[in-house]
């Protein structure tokens, strides 16, 4: 209800149409169907790893520091991709690209810090090779321009290997029967 009212309230501020706020972009400006799949599905997989990070921060014991630092870091990134935070909301309002871009490195680096100290956990394998196909991600699009493929690609690689992070954080925490 709260979203509802919220979008009926952003349509008069921004002047917008409520259109703008609920139809599918595909809908609003008549491009195929299947355009940008490949950034829809990198979302969606976003949203899960965000979802399984914060039920994983929520439920550890020990390591829950760190479960929640990454936790906080899919949050960020799931609504940075899904809105282009760093790329649109943030320059259009005065905040610089590289604000964002330095702030997400800062907190990726912290987490290396933290994996690093259980290096033969599964979670940390998982999180340096997702970590990886995402400085693959950032390259491409900060020095390899147009290479959507591989900066796409290698994006929804990153999101799909950290899914495995906060799974594995909760089965290397499970008690033992």
């Amino acid at each position: 209800m709260l979203l509802v009212a919220a979008t009926a309230v952003a349509s008069r501020v921004l002047h917008a149409p409520v259109a703008a706020f609920t139809r599918d972009v595909q809908d609003l400006a008549g491009i195929p169907w299947f355009s940008g799949a490949v950034s829809t599905l990198t979302v969606m997989t976003w949203t899960a790893v965000a979802t399984l990070a914060l039920l994983a921060a929520g439920v550890v014991r020990t390591g829950r520091r760190r479960a929640a630092l990454f936790a906080a870091l899919a949050v960020a990134l799931t609504v940075d991709d899904a809105f282009l935070v760093h790329e649109a909301v943030g320059p259009e309002n005065g905040v610089p690209q590289e604000l964002f871009l330095s702030g997400y490195a800062v907190l990726a680096a912290v987490l290396v810090v933290s994996f690093l100290r259980t290096p033969r956990a599964g979670s940390t394998v998982a999180f340096l090779l997702g970590l990886a196909w995402l400085g693959l991600s950032a390259v491409a699009d900060t020095v390899l321009h147009h290479r959507f493929l591989l900066e796409d690609g290698s994006k929804l690689l990153g999101a799909l290997t950290w899914l495995a992070v906060p799974l594995l954080t909760l089965k290397d925490r499970a008690p033992r029967a």
